[in-house]
């Protein structure tokens, strides 16, 4: 068939470029790579998140690191942690703090409680990855305060001699100051901290047992229970007054008489919003009480949750601070 003629006179050409060819197979060649590389791309993002959930899916285990010989004193255990490295243990009894290297066991650091006012504390509760901490007295009444080891970074030219030949995650003692080596350019300098804030609660007259702590997002709330078994429950909230850009502490409370809880009482525990307060006793009943109006309680949950024969010795909670974990006399 005659292709027909142009304005010019001219025949059209009817064979394609072979600049056109070429780019038409790069293009085609770029694009099948690409798609491959895409999929490719898919499929190893879902096996890295199947191989990083896989362990979700397995039992759990528990490994015993080590042991170390160390005599607590003869005092009762208060409260205890660990410093952000996980190198060093504190413990605080009614008489004094101690800090020791969890390694060997070799004491460190040791200071009268009678140093921070904590003489005749007889409870503390202190938040893990924190210093804060609530602490009851002998007499009843409940301060806020801070407690554990504090860490700071020292700058090379401030490192003692003693602390300069430290070997990686080696540790010294000088003048009451604790220096440990993270790397060949990180130093750190950890000190025993013990100090009451002028918050104080003085609704109990009886000596408390056990205390508990959470901060929320306005301030914070805390439950105490003393030896007659009442409990002390109370919400603080920060307020700054914007005129004179002066900070205060509203605070709001109610003592739950033993009529509303078990008689045997022996721990406590709020949430982490505040809005919730749980109770355990020794024998194993549980009851969960809603608090968002402190005047009225109400019992939300009451339940047993240890088997026969046992009893409980511990409680602390999860991370969410609506969940617990629980220890019992058999291990």
């Amino acid at each position: 068939m005659n292709q027909p003629a142009t304005f010019t006179g001219r025949k059209k050409r009817s064979a394609t470029r072979a600049t056109v060819l070429l780019s038409d197979t790069i293009a085609r060649i770029v694009i099948t790579l690409g798609g491959l590389a895409t999929i490719a791309a898919v499929l190893l993002v879902g096996v890295f998140l199947f191989v990083v959930a896989l362990p979700l899916f397995r039992s759990p285990t528990v490994r015993f690191e080590q042991s170390i010989a160390w005599e607590p004193t003869g005092h009762s255990l208060l409260t205890s942690g660990l410093d952000d490295s996980g190198l060093i243990a504190w413990f605080c009894d009614a008489n004094q703090i101690t800090a020791i290297e969890l390694k060997t066991g070799n004491k460190l650091l040791s200071r009268s409680t009678k140093i921070g006012g904590l003489q005749q504390a007889s409870a503390i509760c202190h938040l893990p990855n924190t210093l804060k901490s609530a602490i009851g007295f002998e007499d009843g009444s409940i301060r806020i305060g801070k407690l554990g080891l504090s860490t700071s970074y020292v700058p090379e030219a401030e490192i003692p001699l003693l602390a300069r030949s430290l070997e990686i995650n080696e540790l010294t003692t000088f003048n009451n100051v604790i220096y440990l080596r993270l790397s060949n350019k990180i130093v750190q300098k950890i000190q025993l901290v013990s100090e009451l804030e002028d918050y104080a609660s003085t609704a109990l007259t009886r000596p408390i047992t056990n205390i508990d702590l959470a901060i929320t997002n306005s301030g914070f709330c805390l439950a105490a229970l003393d030896n007659e078994g009442n409990i002390r429950f109370e919400k603080s909230t920060f307020q700054n007054n914007l005129l004179s850009d002066e900070n205060s502490i509203i605070t709001i409370g109610t003592t739950i008489q033993t009529e509303l809880v078990p008689s045997d009482l022996d721990f406590i525990r709020v949430s982490g919003l505040g809005d919730q307060l749980f109770v355990f006793t020794s024998s194993g009943a549980f009851k969960r009480f809603a608090m968002r109006d402190l005047d009225h309680p109400v019992l939300m949950e009451d339940r047993h949750l240890l088997r026969d024969n046992t009893s409980l010795t511990h409680v602390t909670r999860l991370f969410g601070e609506t969940s617990f974990v629980i220890g019992d006399n058999s291990g």
